[in-house]
């Protein structure tokens, strides 16, 4: 197979046949010049063809649903009639269902699913490629002369500065920079290749959302992301970052006045809780809040958002999950209320101080605060010591004062 050469590299030729414009400006951002491609675009099945004829490409990136001709059909005709067997990588979302299919009835063929990272379809690019990867040019010696003739003299002073800096660099930034170029690609790249997707979100969006699709829906900004499982018309589970169930588990810590044992899935968090007596009741109202709190943080911020048509992992499904649908009256509550609550403590210098009075009918959290009211330290010191739940000890201060429990 005939490769390019641009100055003195070897360049493949990716032939990408795919319907959806979107699918296309993916390819231009991946396969670029740069990193040793020449992309070569059609949009249906018989232009794939002709381009096909016409470039002899070193891969194909075939989509299965196409107009004309599908990828099915693609397939059987080089491989049959025109008798090639250049490697073809199928992407579709429907990979379980069709990608063994074509794995078995072709040769020289993969299947990657949508959604994908960038990365990951270079990657299967560049496996699928290996094989056939061609010597590395012999340049000669003189030629190997001409290319470094640009080198500068330094002292060893110099470059012992020059090296220790770049040392400090590459162990101290680089690896953080890395991570956040991969984050912010791997959310460009969800955003533009899914079909539910947009740049405004109010409540009202949201529950539209939540209540017509299924599976990842992801919130993204410079700042960060905000995640929610949904299914069903339920909350299976939300969080930030990264991390699933670190904000979550803190929280239940903080209000149950407990230390847990650390756990992997959200179903052993609630049977732990429940083990320890602690009722749906209780278990479901602070977990409310707990969302309430991430969709303020939602609704107040810049975000993108986008489906990721993934099944839910199981270690997120618990009877924790919530039903939305009194979302919007649930919301509007938590927003009236924590209003009428900053009216009262929206100064962190204010010292609260209890009223005698039979608390036993507060939850453990509930008195935990109440016993740090003794008059001697403020709003601000008090929240100070529950990380990042302050939210969540403001409200209950400002419940305390409401129901006549605390005094200012």
């Amino acid at each position: 197979m005939a490769h390019l050469i641009r100055e003195g590299c070897f360049m493949y030729k990716v032939l990408a046949i795919d319907d959806s414009p979107t699918m296309h400006r993916l390819f231009k951002m991946i396969f670029t010049e740069e990193n040793g491609y020449q992309l070569i675009s059609a949009y249906n099945g018989e232009e794939g063809l002709d381009k096909l004829r016409e470039s002899d490409p070193d891969i194909i990136l075939l989509d299965f649903v196409m107009p004309k001709l599908n990828g099915f059909q693609f397939a059987k005709l080089i491989r049959e009639d025109l008798k090639k067997n250049t490697p073809i990588l199928l992407i579709t979302s429907k990979a379980e269902k069709v990608g063994d299919r074509f794995i078995n009835k072709f040769s020289n063929i993969d299947c990657i699913a949508k959604p994908f990272q960038a990365e990951d379809l270079e990657r299967k690019v560049r496996e699928m490629l290996s094989g056939e990867k061609p010597e590395s040019l012999n340049i000669d010696d003189s030629e190997s002369v001409e290319q470094v003739d640009f080198k500068v003299n330094v002292s060893n002073e110099s470059e012992n500065a020059v090296s220790g800096i770049a040392s400090r660099v590459e162990e101290q930034v680089l690896p953080s920079l890395r991570e956040l170029i991969d984050k912010v690609l791997k959310f460009e790249t969800g955003y533009m290749i899914s079909d539910v997707k947009g740049d405004f979100i109010n409540i009202e969006k949201l529950l539209e959302l939540i209540n017509k699709f299924e599976g990842e829906l992801i919130f993204f900004n410079k700042n960060g992301d905000i995640h929610f499982y949904i299914q069903n018309g339920f909350i299976i589970h939300g969080f930030r970052g990264d991390n699933k169930l670190a904000d979550i588990f803190e929280l239940y810590q903080d209000v149950c006045n407990i230390c847990l044992l650390e756990v992997e899935s959200l179903f052993e968090l609630y049977e732990q809780l429940r083990n320890l007596g602690f009722d749906d009741l209780f278990l479901k109202k602070y977990y409310e809040f707990y969302l309430n709190t991430i969709i303020e943080e939602l609704l107040n911020g810049d975000y993108r958002y986008y489906l990721n048509e993934v099944d839910i992992p199981e270690n997120m499904f618990s009877r924790l999950k919530y039903d939305v649908s009194k979302l919007i009256d649930n919301y509007n509550l938590y927003l009236e209320e924590k209003m009428e609550i900053n009216k009262i403590i929206f100064d962190g210098s204010l010292t609260p101080k209890t009223v005698e009075a039979d608390i036993s009918s507060l939850t453990e959290f509930e008195k935990r605060i109440y016993e740090l009211c003794n008059n001697e330290r403020n709003i601000s010191k008090i929240i100070s010591y529950f990380g990042n739940n302050k939210e969540i000890a403001k409200n209950t201060i400002g419940a305390l004062i409401l129901t006549g429990f605390l005094t200012i």
